[in-house]
């Protein structure tokens, strides 16, 4: 395996707190979601979290697509969604469900696509089944 690309996020205040990353790229204020007690006014961990994945498994939909000699205009849009958990013996955990929304494809065929999408993604490569919620194609849940 070559290494390709890095970069360091740094947090500073926890969850109240600041980040950033090394290369000063990306600067935000965090705060508690509302429903954790905090105000919401700014962007919490699980956003970027979501925002994140969904990026990556939207790029990783371009290149499945592109593989398979379709149209990247037909790609599907991504939806990630991120929830937090506490379990009172282990602490908190992250589960994330993923959705393509395709426009006028066969559903066998979008169900396809998103598992060979969710092989090529990285984020989904570091997510244990334990913690995959779905991943649906159109509502649909797909079998992985």
């Amino acid at each position: 395996m070559e290494k390709k690309y890095q970069v360091t996020g740094i947090a500073i205040g926890g969850r109240n707190g600041n980040v950033y990353t090394s290369d000063n790229q990306f600067k935000t204020k965090l705060s508690f979601p509302k429903e954790l007690g905090g105000d919401g006014s700014s962007i919490n961990p699980e956003q970027l979290f979501a925002s994140g994945y969904a990026g990556c498994f939207s790029q990783a939909a371009l290149v499945v697509a592109q593989q398979l000699g379709i149209d990247s205009s037909k790609a599907p849009q991504v939806e990630v969604t991120v929830q937090l958990y506490i379990d009172q013996a282990t602490g908190f955990h992250i589960k994330v469900g993923i959705e393509g929304v395709f426009k006028d494809w066969d559903q066998k065929q979008a169900e396809e696509f998103m598992v060979k999408c969710h092989k090529t993604c990285p984020y989904s490569k570091l997510i244990k089944d334990e913690n995959l919620l779905y991943v649906k194609a159109n509502g649909v849940i797909v079998k992985i």
